[in-house]
């Protein structure tokens, strides 16, 4: 297929006027019902018809009224149907293309093209083709991305045949670590909310509904053990049943891809492409040497399944307010083991393995803090048990019960301290700038940072009275990957100084010039 970057604007791919009138329907359905329940129940005229023939108007004229095109410099659509707007992503400013498409595209073969550019901010989004041919899709991804671009407008520019080198790919028993993301619970509590908001707008009574109704006449007649153990039973088969229907929607056919394209502008064009999703299908392709780092994350339960996940910490895939809305992941929940083997596999460290590597742990006002910390809040929540006990509103066990949460906090605190650690390693990777942070913490959601010299730009030391008191400080190391903000909390001030001097070199600098004038 011919690469569209002759300047000329197109539209979508015609199926899209299909769609786009049904997507605005479905973003009003909760309005309908309302609107066609009252009109029911009032005998008004049925505005119910008239709101869905204006949405389906809405729709069309979205699809007519938008343009893109790609020239020699940038990538630009242009939209609306009351106002005119133009978004526009300079191409040396790209850097990374996530590919998607939910089950009504996949049926006419169309998917949406975000073009992440790593800005922050109104703009963060990118730009956005949401309904073009698969063909076009990975042309423009091998245009835009791979900077393969002809002398004229109209050279071939089809995707390489490199496959690349497949370095995961979904297994069955990748399921079983499914309910320990506790996805289900979310999604119960999301059905469920929508459900009471639907019956509150109808004006009907939840004990009204037919099967709710029935559920309660068997639990009346149940002794109180009896109901405590069946509504939990039925809890965690429904959270179990619907964390695997996630886990299966979201990362069925999932495979982690790394492709070798010299044809990159600085001669190394390699790339990891992640694809994944059961109706709706999502690809996303990272240019490695926008890649400054991962992250392993470990949840409190997936960790006690011996699982956890693998993030990318790279520019591009920001998206609102630094959030990149599954952009990043290079593994789903899967075995702990899996997990650590990609780790060696992106980094490619020829010297050290950061990945295993001992960290350096906190001292002992860091464990200090944590234990006070912890107590403080059994502390507080006791007092304020007792107060409202003195004031009549609980009973008397209640102050008492708030003493057994003393031993879950020590133990809490116990495990906060131990995921404390940090480590600068020397790396020979030529992305790596020759340094390399490890970082670790947390204990409900433990995370383990590793990243690159390259990828940092600054360091920032904030202290709270607390803190200064101890002569601890908090270290943020900032970048323009991931989430930009990396902190290692609870340093001594001396050893903050020497990691940010490994990591910044003004600060490196600085340090330098200041010992040379107090000698």
């Amino acid at each position: 297929m011919s690469a569209p970057i002759d300047g000329q604007w197109r539209r979508l791919a015609g199926g899209m006027l299909l769609i786009q009138p049904i997507r605005e329907l479905l973003r009003f359905v909760p309005l309908l019902l309302v609107l066609l329940v009252v009109g029911r129940s009032t005998s008004r005229p049925p505005w119910e018809f008239a709101v869905a023939g204006l949405v389906i108007l809405y729709g069309i004229g979205r699809f007519v009224s938008t343009r893109w095109r790609v020239t020699a410099d940038a990538v630009e659509v242009r939209h609306g149907v009351f106002g005119r707007r133009v978004l526009t992503a300079p191409r040396e400013r790209i850097r990374s293309i996530d590919i998607s498409a939910h089950p009504l595209q996949r049926l006419l073969g169309l998917v949406r093209v975000r073009i992440g550019t790593g800005t922050s901010g109104p703009a963060a989004r990118g730009v956005e083709l949401d309904g073009v041919s698969r063909a076009t899709a990975e042309t423009l991804r091998a245009v835009l991305l791979h900077h393969r671009d002809a002398d004229d407008g109209s050279a071939d520019t089809s995707p390489p045949a490199d496959r690349g080198r497949v370095l995961a790919a979904f297994r069955p028993r990748w399921l079983l670590y499914g309910p320990a993301t506790l996805s289900g619970v979310v999604t119960a509590a999301a059905v469920l909310a929508l459900g009471l908001r639907l019956l509150s707008e109808a004006q009907v009574r939840p004990t009204e509904v037919g099967p709710i109704a029935a559920v309660l006449r068997h639990l009346s007649a149940l002794d109180w053990w009896a109901i405590g153990l069946q509504v939990l039973l039925a809890v965690l088969i429904v959270t179990t049943l619907l964390s695997l229907a996630g886990y299966c929607l979201s990362y069925w056919g999932f495979r982690l891809v790394r492709h070798a394209d010299s044809s990159d502008v600085g001669g190394d064009g390699s790339a990891l492409q992640t694809s994944r999703g059961l109706l709706a299908t999502r690809s996303t392709t990272i240019a490695e040497h926008r890649l400054h780092g991962i992250e392993r994350i470990e949840p409190l339960l997936l960790r006690a399944v011996r699982g956890a996940r693998l993030t990318a910490v790279a520019t591009g895939l920001q998206d609102g307010r630094n959030a990149s809305r599954g952009a990043d992941v290079l593994l789903p929940p899967v075995p702990r083991d899996a997990v650590l083997d990609i780790e060696r596999q992106v980094l490619a460290e020829p010297a050290i393995d950061p990945v295993t590597v001992t960290l350096t742990p906190r001292g002992p006002a860091a464990r200090r803090r944590r234990y006070v910390r912890a107590l403080a809040g059994v502390v507080a929540l006791a007092a304020a048990a007792g107060l409202l006990w003195w004031r009549h509103l609980v009973p008397g066990w209640v102050p008492v019960a708030t003493l057994a949460l003393v031993l879950p906090a020590l133990l809490l605190a116990r495990d906060r301290f131990a995921a404390l650690g940090h480590a600068v390693l020397p790396a020979r990777h030529p992305r790596s700038d020759g340094r390399v942070l490890v970082s670790r913490l947390g204990s409900l959601v433990r995370r383990r940072v590793t990243l690159r010299r390259s990828g940092v730009i600054g360091a920032v030391w904030r202290s709270s009275p607390f803190q200064r008191r101890a002569g601890l400080v908090t270290l943020t190391i900032t970048t323009a990957a991931g989430t930009q903000r990396y902190h290692l909390p609870d340093l001594d001030d001396r050893v903050a100084l020497e990691v940010a001097a490994d990591l910044v070199p003004a600060v490196a600098a600085f340090r330098s010039t200041e010992t040379g004038s107090t000698r």
